[in-house]
């Protein structure tokens, strides 16, 4: 009776984990961007510089912020690109997650997690 009684709480066990994954994995595929535009200024340390932030629909405006990541670019082609590739001044569009946050430095600080993709626009 304790065997079938282990087994049966066993299974009911992986069957919960199971389902919390899948659960998981959805959220994580459904997860909304929100998007961004900018002006890259210089490299700093493993991050970009971005002057002239504004997320759009916003009104908050010409806010600086750095970019903590060192992958993620790309060009209008969509192929992957090196940030020292990127030039001073070149306009570009931040796809971030919608649960964002930056932090209160100066400059202001985004996570690479909480970026999805920076695209260079020209």
């Amino acid at each position: 009776m304790k065997k079938q009684l282990l087994l049966l709480i066993i299974i009911c066990f992986v069957f919960l984990v199971a389902c919390m994954n899948e659960r998981e994995e959805e959220n994580a595929m459904t997860k909304e961007t929100i998007t961004a535009f900018g002006v890259t200024g210089n490299l700093r340390g493993g991050g970009l510089l971005v002057t002239n932030f504004r997320v759009k629909g916003k009104a908050k405006t010409g806010e600086q912020v750095e970019l903590l990541t060192s992958e993620k670019y790309y060009n209008k082609k969509d192929e992957k690109i090196a940030p020292e590739d990127i030039e001073v001044g070149s306009k570009v569009e931040i796809k971030l997650w919608a649960d964002y946050s930056i932090k209160e430095t100066s400059p202001g600080q985004i996570e690479a997690h909480d970026i999805e993709k920076i695209t260079v626009l020209n």
